[in-house]
């Protein structure tokens, strides 16, 4: 488990979890109706793929499979960028759904991304000889 998983860090882990989840349950579904004028297109696909990635990212943070600080960074920055190429690319396509999970997505980052280094610092200053 890492250091530094505070419970705010661990609901915001999860929300991006189930962001992702929903953003590509979403994409799929819009791949798959023929009456929304997305279907079949390279957008949907892309979106697809990027939701997936999403998922796959989120869940690693989610189950701290990573141990490593540098790691942890670089999968938070791609989540971030993942996460707004994704909702850029639900608006060009007008794809209401998908922008609210994206934006369900980023709220999830922001908690945690902000969450974590404030319980690490609250654990550090708890401890004896911490100035």
């Amino acid at each position: 488990m890492r250091a530094d998983t505070g419970i705010a860090t661990r609901v915001g882990d999860w929300v991006m979890v189930v962001g992702s989840l929903a953003g590509l349950a979403v994409a799929v579904l819009d791949d798959v109706t023929p009456d929304n004028g997305i279907a079949g297109s390279g957008g949907v696909i892309l979106v697809i793929v990027s939701s997936a990635l999403l998922l796959a990212a989120s869940l690693i943070l989610a189950l701290a499979l990573v141990g490593r600080r540098s790691l942890r960074a670089t999968i938070d920055v791609l989540l971030c960028l993942g996460i707004i190429g994704t909702g850029f690319a639900a608006y060009m396509l007008e794809a209401d759904f998908l922008l609210a999970a994206m934006v369900l997505a980023f709220v999830g980052w922001v908690a945690h991304l902000f969450a974590a280094p404030r319980a690490a610092h609250r654990a550090a200053s708890l401890q004896p000889g911490a100035a």
